[in-house]
This record gives structure tokens, C-alpha cells and sequence, in this order.
């Protein structure tokens, strides 16, 4: 294989590693509750980023039915945070299934102003009545391995060095 061969088949490596790395924010992560039975409905709550960090996290609500296990899209949803520790109140955000990919969940994107240990109560109103439902979680610092750039950056520096050593390397039979 040519110098140009190298290179070309080093770069489809390259948009190969690229593609696969790619960070995909999505609805789900940790299940706090699993089909809880709340009132008349049975809630499942999931939490993300994994493991949850200071700064913005994704709360998502699954709603059914206790009865017949179907699943409910016109509920009023909301979730409330606060840190355990701290002179912080809770902050009321609404959850909604246009915030949500999964357009089956209710999601809200809850600010985690410190680390510590949260308290999340998630708040259901609908027509078969109301429900609350409480869990705690930790949240930690953010880190520098948290960023979403970081490991295509680094896979761009690896490819980048293996381009440049590929050029270097001297044809076989010159």
C-alpha cells in the first residue's frame, strides 16, 4: 500500500473512531425508581448524566397506570430538587415530554447548583388523581472527563500522530 493508500485508510479509521465516540445525551441513565406505586399510577424514574455531577441533569418520568400498566401522556409532571445539606430551598422544574427524546417520558432538566446528597420529590397530577414520589441521590463535582469533547479530542490527537508517523515510514522496496 502507497503513502496515499496509508493515508486514506488511516483517515476511514479516523471517521470511524470519530462516529463511535460521539457522546448521545439521551433520556435514561440510572434508575432511581423502578415502577413505584404511587396513588394510581406506577413511576419509573431515571437520572443522567451517570454518575450525576453539579450543573444540569436530565430527570425522566415514566407514568402508568397501576391498573392496566398503560402508560399515561397527559399528565401534569414536575420535579422538585434540593440538596440535603445547605441553605439552598427546593427549585420546582416542570417536566414534559417535549424535553424528553423518548417522547413516552416526561423529562426535566434540573439544576445541581453543589455537590452533596439531593432529595427529588417528582410530583404527578392526572386525571385518575395525584402522586408523590421521593428519591435521594448523590451528586458530585464536575470533571475535566465529564466533557463531551474530550475523548474525540484525544482521538483526534491519536489519529493525527499516526497519520504524521504513517508519512514518516519509508515504502517498502525504495
Amino acid at each position: 500500500m502507497g503513502k496515499g493508500g496509508r493515508v486514506r485508510f488511516v483517515i476511514l479509521i479516523a471517521l470511524i473512531g470519530l462516529a463511535a465516540t460521539r457522546t448521545v445525551l439521551a433520556n435514561g441513565g440510572v434508575t432511581q425508581l423502578e415502577r413505584l406505586l404511587a396513588g394510581p399510577y406506577l413511576l419509573t424514574v431515571t437520572t443522567s448524566p451517570t454518575p450525576l455531577r453539579t450543573g444540569l441533569a436530565d430527570v425522566s418520568v415514566l407514568v402508568e397506570r397501576s391498573d392496566t400498566q398503560n402508560i399515561l401522556l397527559d399528565a401534569q409532571v414536575t420535579v422538585a430538587a434540593e440538596p440535603i445539606v445547605g441553605t439552598t430551598s427546593a427549585a420546582l422544574y416542570p417536566a414534559t415530554h417535549d424535553q424528553a427524546i423518548n417522547k413516552l417520558l416526561y423529562a426535566a432538566n434540573v439544576n445541581l447548583t453543589q455537590s452533596g446528597r439531593w432529595q427529588f420529590v417528582v410530583q404527578v397530577t392526572g386525571n385518575l388523581g395525584d402522586a408523590t414520589a421521593a428519591f435521594q441521590a448523590d451528586v458530585a463535582e464536575p470533571s475535566v472527563f465529564d466533557d463531551q469533547h474530550l475523548i474525540p479530542i484525544a482521538v483526534g490527537l491519536v489519529i493525527a500522530l499516526i497519520v504524521w508517523w504513517s508519512l514518516r515510514l519509508p515504502r517498502r522496496g525504495s
